[in-house]
């Protein structure tokens, strides 16, 4: 669920001097999301910054976020703790194509030291005394971070220094943890280059992972399925763009640790007017959405700490949490019960699902291979857009 917070100028600021932008978002940065997920939930400019919204942007052609976020404190926190809440700032540059290995590194903390755990060791001593390896594919990551030549020398050097300032990486993301809310721009900026440079580095390593017989299968049939519909693959990022029925369609892999997500994004094919914001409505990550008298009586909750614009459909209200200035346009937008009763299908089916004026994008929990189920999942994408835009189906209708 998303809480409002009260203006913040200064993050606004921050992120001008870096060169991003001040977005809104649907939801907050969740430790373990993907590039991906973070991306979707982007909304408009913000014309007044809060520490809700990510700086958007990119640096030495990496897309890259900055964001803040909270936790429960916890023993061990560098961050300064209120009523028993830390808040830090998350510094996050794409790693693109991603690594598909189920990657978590990061510096070694007090707690995985007394408690240990699982961590690959890489056969260099400095780096598995400084880090934590996770991996769902030890030998994956021990191609990647193979200390074969000066440069793979220099990378793991950087990995181990940049660590203590709180540098981490994962399949998607190369960025930094850092405690508090970051207000120097010479240490942000410093960060995404470091970021950015690290992405890039880790990038060219893919290569050394050989592809695995299920994502092999699994391109090969998005490729087949493209060339059938007129739609292009990027096999690199394991994406799918066309246009399907007048509506701009993207579909990708969103993770290939175990079962992959689809993730299905689209933009309104024409401008929707109005600022809106609509998130799967998700109070406790991970649980099952709250319906009937549990969803009412956490209604009274979320009104004090937030907005939640409810047009009137009780299975649509009760699965999204809604945002925006004016409750007439956003209640306008939304005026059509096709395209609410889209959402709502995709809401009991899908992980996320993230909705503003500029599109749509949701995430399930598997990406199939076989071209019968992508193109259900491309048909209902359409069928979003068309909802939104009724008198673009009309137009189709008379071709």
């Amino acid at each position: 669920m998303l809480i409002e917070e009260s203006p913040n100028p200064a993050w606004g600021s921050l992120g001008a001097a870096v060169g991003l932008s001040a977005r809104r978002v649907t939801a907050v940065y969740r430790e373990g999301d993907t590039f991906a997920q973070l991306a979707s939930r982007l909304g408009s400019i913000s014309p007044e910054s809060t520490l809700n919204d990510s700086l958007y942007g990119a640096v030495d052609g990496s897309s890259a976020i900055v964001c803040s976020h909270s936790t429960s404190a916890k023993l061990g926190d560098e961050a300064n703790t209120s009523r028993g809440i830390a808040r830090w700032t998350n510094v996050l540059v794409e790693l693109c194509p991603g690594l598909d290995m189920g990657a978590d590194v990061r510096r070694e903390g007090l707690m995985s030291r007394v408690f240990g755990g699982s961590d690959v060791q890489i056969g260099v001593p400095e780096v598995d005394r400084a880090l934590r390896i996770n991996a769902h594919d030890p030998e994956m990551m021990r191609r990647l971070l193979a200390d074969e030549s000066e440069d793979d020398r220099a990378l793991l050097s950087s990995l181990v220094a940049s660590s203590v300032q709180g540098l981490f990486f994962t399949d998607t993301i190369v960025g930094f943890k850092v405690p508090n809310v970051a207000e120097q721009p010479a240490v942000v900026s410093g960060m995404l280059a470091t970021a950015a440079r690290i992405a890039r580095a880790l990038g060219a390593r893919r290569a050394r992972c050989p592809v695995r017989p299920h994502v092999a299968a699994l391109s090969n049939g998005w490729d087949e399925y493209g060339r059938a519909r007129g739609m292009r693959f990027d096999a690199t990022r394991r994406v799918l763009d066309g246009v399907v029925d007048g509506v701009p369609l993207r579909l990708g892999v969103a993770s290939l640790n175990g079962p992959a997500q689809l993730a299905i994004s689209l933009r309104w094919p024409k401008p929707v007017h109005g600022e809106f914001r609509l998130a799967k409505f998700e109070p406790r990550n991970g649980d099952e959405v709250l319906t009937g008298s549990h969803r009412f009586l956490f209604q009274a909750f979320t009104n004090l700490v937030s907005r939640d614009i409810r047009v009137g459909d009780g299975p649509f209200d009760d699965a999204y949490q809604v945002l925006g200035p004016s409750e007439a346009a956003v209640r306008a937008a939304l005026g059509s019960a096709e395209l609410r009763d889209c959402l709502t299908r995709i809401a009991r089916v899908a992980s996320e699902v993230c909705v503003t004026n500029e599109g749509a994008t949701w995430f399930l929990p598997r990406a199939p291979a076989a071209a019968e189920e992508l193109d259900q999942h491309v048909r209902m994408a359409a069928a979003v857009g068309a909802a939104m835009h009724p008198e673009l189906a009309r137009a189709l209708a008379y071709r």
